[in-house]
């Protein structure tokens, strides 16, 4: 019975998210196709017919499969997949009985995704075409972004500040607001980190499960499958973060709860909330959209040779693709010997800064959570092989995950101290109240 009532209220709060982001969706639809047609005119009269799919702020045009490997292919903007999110903007389905229900289940056949972005981007277009919406998203994240670094610096100090943008930098941030299709799941996790601290001081585990809860299902609603584990691990590492600052080597074993906790909610609200759009639509559209989903859902996962694509799209190679797209414009495919020496010169430089300034037992144990969450990606990587393998050009950015969780585990795992001539520790040498012996006079 206690299981049970604790069970209760995430129960309540997503059978309750689901009848709301129904009814918006429908309430969306409302709108009337006339009222939009304009400016989804005057957005699509900037894409061909490809979507214009070869726009690369930091590359040139070019051919042959040297290509992938040759330029920066993690700074390309999916104009073919924002042109299609344009395109579902009106509904092909018209005619008598044709009624909103049906639109917002069905968006232009089209039925295994919530289509979410639709809730902001129809009203919009009401008023604004593509280029209008990003110099307005433009403004949007500049803005979430600048209230980020202020909220890590508060809480963290400068060091941490630095850390997030230096990692940030790896994944091509100054695009991200000129696409419709990158935006939405930034959007989501940075307003998540700005949640995350009401979340850590009611201490509540219910309340944390809860809030992850939400994340996955506004992370199935909102994302095209962009890089969808930002808005778990990103929040996660911040809250375990939190906890570590104020509970220092005494945060391992609710940090390992909270991980698993959260995790868990997560994961099962953005599959859960995924299936539930399945649900709905096949009585509405008379058509098994399960039978679509479910089948999709194995087309992207399978790890072998795909007939679509011509050539293996398996885990090993999705892990590679991804890792390729996060390095900088100009390496080619020809240069992986001397990226393999630098990355395994770093590599020692790290470990002999480890050996010589590694913190104790408890400190390294409770670095442990960060380093988990960092595999994340890898794990999103290999079993999504099929996606991930293809569409790599943005599933890599979840591993800002990665280089975020590394980069904590590894800082809080050693221990630096300036020291004064006489051994004492330099910070208690330049204190007035405080004796050679640490203690506060």
């Amino acid at each position: 019975m206690k299981v049970l009532r604790y069970l209760a209220k995430p129960a309540v709060v997503f059978a309750t998210g689901i009848a709301v982001l129904f009814l918006a969706m429908v309430l969306v639809w409302c709108i009337p196709d006339e009222w939009v047609a304009g400016r989804q005119r005057e957005s699509l009269a900037l894409f061909d017919e490809n979507g214009n799919e070869q726009e690369w702020p930091f590359a040139r045009e070019g051919d042959g499969w040297e290509w992938i490997f040759t330029h920066a292919r993690g700074a390309q903007l999916d104009n073919g997949t924002d042109r299609t999110m344009i395109l579902n903007v009106t509904s092909d389905a018209s005619g008598e009985g044709v009624s909103v229900f049906y639109k917002a289940m069905d968006c232009n056949d089209y039925a295994r995704y919530w289509h979410g972005y639709l809730l902001f981007l129809r009203p919009m277009m009401l008023f604004l075409s593509y280029m209008q919406i990003r110099y307005l998203y433009m403004f949007l994240y500049m803005l979430l972004g600048a209230a980020v670094m202020l909220r890590i610096n508060r809480n963290f100090g400068n060091r941490m500040t630095y850390l997030w943008v230096f990692c940030c930098c790896f994944i091509y941030p100054v695009i991200l607001p000129f696409s419709l299709q990158y935006s939405s799941v930034f959007f989501i996790m940075m307003g998540a980190v700005l949640a995350a601290d009401r979340v850590y001081e009611s201490g509540d585990p219910q309340r944390t499960g809860i809030f992850f809860m939400i994340l996955g299902m506004l992370t199935s609603y909102f994302d095209f499958l962009t890089a969808p584990l930002l808005t778990l691990g990103v929040p996660l590492l911040y809250l375990l973060l939190l906890r570590l600052e104020r509970c220092g080597s005494e945060s391992f074993g609710r940090n390992m709860a909270d991980m698993a906790l959260g995790t868990a909610m997560w994961g099962g609200a953005y599959f859960g909330c995924w299936a539930m759009k399945w649900i709905l639509a096949g009585p509405i559209l008379r058509r098994n959209v399960i039978q679509d989903g479910l089948s999709s859902a194995v087309n992207r996962t399978v790890t072998a040779y795909h007939t679509s694509t011509g050539y293996d799209t398996g885990s090993l190679r999705a892990i590679a693709m991804n890792l390729f797209a996060i390095l900088p414009p100009g390496i080619t495919g020809a240069h992986w010997k001397g990226i393999l020496c630098a990355a395994l010169f770093l590599a020692l430089i790290l470990l002999a800064v480890f050996v010589r300034f590694h913190a104790g037992r408890r400190e390294l144990k409770a670095a442990l959570p960060f380093a988990v969450v960092a595999c994340y990606p890898f794990v999103w990587f290999a079993a999504v092989s099929q996606h991930t393998g293809i569409h790599y050009v943005f599933t890599y950015r979840m591993e800002l995950i990665t280089l975020l969780g590394a980069a904590i585990a590894y800082v809080k795992s050693i221990r630096i101290r300036r020291t004064t001539g006489s051994g004492g520790d330099a910070r208690d040498a330049r204190d007035p109240k405080r004796g050679t012996d640490g203690s506060v006079r």
